[in-house]
């Protein structure tokens, strides 16, 4: 059975998991037994080559938890011009990116809706932890640490540049 109650991320280890996003975050700070066991589980997948992307929050100031924590690869919303959404965290953030109106799929119509759009530092963090996995699966001799590296290292401006990630790669 899983070590721990708050995330069990025991069956993770079992599979080829590259890589656990956390498309949300939050205002109200963990409990200190929360905060630990979290911290535990971070420590664990990292360890293990899993790598862990958290939205960085809705909220401009400092990043939101769980994306604040150590080895948590935190992700900002940024602007298709370079910037930053208006709504997003910007104190301590990985790196930016797309998160103000992207285009939204919305399976229950059969139409496109040009004024339907969604934006979020969630949208960012799946857009990331994408390109992470990617990236992970095309370079699997590289670490954890080393797939962030080249995400943060070849961002133009704080901006994900999936391309330069790659090319440094030597994809």
């Amino acid at each position: 059975p899983p070590r721990s109650t708050l995330f069990p991320y025991t069956t993770l280890f079992r599979s080829n998991i590259k890589t656990v996003n956390l498309s949300l975050s939050s205002t109200l700070p963990p409990t200190p037994n929360q905060s630990a066991e979290f911290a535990q589980a971070v420590n664990e997948l990292t360890a293990r080559g899993i790598a862990i992307v958290a939205a960085a929050g809705n909220a401009p100031g400092k990043v939101q938890y769980p994306g604040a924590e150590p080895g948590v690869l935190s992700v900002g919303a940024g602007t298709s011009t370079g910037g930053t959404c208006s709504f997003s965290a910007t104190e301590g953030v990985g790196l930016l990116a797309p998160g103000c109106e992207l285009d939204f799929a919305d399976p229950f119509k059969d139409e496109y809706e040009p004024t339907e759009y969604v934006q979020g530092t969630s949208d960012a963090s799946d857009i990331t932890d994408t390109s992470l996995t990617a990236l992970m699966s095309y370079a699997p001799t590289l670490t954890v640490a080393q797939d962030e590296n080249l995400l943060v290292t070849t961002a133009v401006s704080g901006h994900l540049n999936v391309a330069g990630a790659f090319e440094a790669a030597g994809l």
